[in-house]
Order: C-alpha cells, then structure tokens, then sequence
C-alpha cells in the first residue's frame, strides 16, 4: 500500500513538525510547508512531476497570503485535490465564507495528530466515492465551437446598441 501524500501549510515550526511527525507515524507521507508561496511551488513541481498528492491542510493565517485566498486558488487550480481548512481563529473568521469554499474538512486548533489522521481519513474516503469510474453510456461528448462575425455598420449607428 503506498502512503498518503500529504502537504501540510502552516507557519507555526512546533505544530508542523508535530503534525508531521505524528501524521508520518500514521503511515502519512507528509511535506511541511512555512507559507503559501512554498506550497503553491510545491503543489506546481508535483504536477509536474506527476506526484500524486491525496490533500492539502491550509491555515487561515499565513505570513504571506491568507489563507482563504490560497484555498481559493487551490481550488481553482487543482479542483480534484482535497483541502483541509484549520485555524486557531475560527471565531474571527466568517463561517459562511469558509463554508462557502467548499474545503473537504474544517478543523480548530488545537489538534492533535490523530484528529487530524482521522479528518483525512474521512476526506479521502469521500475523494474515493466521489472518483469511482461511471459506466461508459455515462459519458458524454463535450466539444467547443468558436464563431466569428463581422459586421458593417453605418458612421451614425449606436454600437452598444446593436451589441
């Protein structure tokens, strides 16, 4: 069975190295990450290098970038990763918004490592039904078409108009 990869963005040193730590003893490959920028880099060379990576845990808080700003694109760039949203703010925080980010899982801290094994643990099994193959009459044909039009129109005729 090969361990689960996971990319874990946080600025506090003790929790990351906690957090890695007990994850890696769990059976979790993880990469700690100090700020957005690292984890974005990190996230690109995996792509690249065709590293599957099972979920992202994302502060609220970060040095460089908030953190809903980088679930935001996360999600954006990489929709089919998991994201796991944690804070020690939540209360600071607008629950609507988060919930509105659509994050596999929302964790407070303080945490321990086995609460954080189990939260992905859960998202990953949520990922697995979610992925599961549908039956080949399932699938449909998407294409894309682009059309181009020119249009004369008189020196006095409103553009907007006709727009």
């Amino acid at each position: 069975m090969m361990q689960k990869k996971v990319l874990f963005v946080d600025d506090e040193t003790s929790l990351r190295r906690t957090i890695a730590l007990g994850l890696s003893q769990r059976g979790y490959d993880t990469e700690p990450c100090e700020n957005g920028m690292s984890a974005l880099k990190k996230l690109e060379s995996y792509v690249k290098n065709n590293v599957n990576l099972d979920a992202v845990v994302v502060d609220i808080r970060l040095p460089d970038i908030d953190g809903i700003k980088l679930v935001k694109i996360i999600k954006f760039k990489y929709p089919g990763i998991p994201v796991v949203l944690i804070t020690g703010y939540a209360d600071r925080y607008n629950l609507e918004e988060i919930h509105n980010l659509q994050v596999s899982a929302f964790l407070e801290k303080p945490f321990t490592p086995d609460e954080m094994s189990d939260q992905l643990v859960h998202v990953m099994e949520n990922q697995a039904v979610q992925e599961e193959p549908k039956a080949a009459d399932d699938k449909l044909e998407v294409r894309s078409q682009s059309a181009y039009m020119l249009l004369r129109m008189e020196d006095d005729a409103d553009f907007f108009e006709t727009y």
